[in-house]
């Protein structure tokens, strides 16, 4: 499902119109991309959390010609789904 998708659905299943549901959806999202970017944890309880966190630096292999090379260390976001969530996705 894409973000049209996701829209259309929730306008069917509460009623609003799909306008309104855009913008709250829109809202939503850049109100998690900014505080992931400020370094702080987001958490939508029975769904999931985001955070951002430090990937260590590395030495990883060009595949073309076998050399080394030194990645540093980059910030990554990660999203963990709640306990309640991974039980409904295995049916539990």
């Amino acid at each position: 499902m894409n973000k049209d998708g996701l829209i259309r659905e929730v306008s069917e299943s509460t009623g609003h119109p799909m306008t309104v549901v855009k913008d709250v959806l829109e809202g939503i999202v850049g109100t998690v991309q900014a505080t992931v970017c400020r370094g702080e944890d987001v958490g939508l309880q029975g769904f999931g959390k985001w955070g951002r966190f430090v990937q260590r630096g590395r030495t990883a292999r060009n595949p073309y010609t076998g050399e080394s090379v030194e990645v540093s260390d980059k910030q990554v976001v990660r999203w963990k789904p709640s306990v309640p969530f991974k039980k409904r996705v295995n049916g539990e």
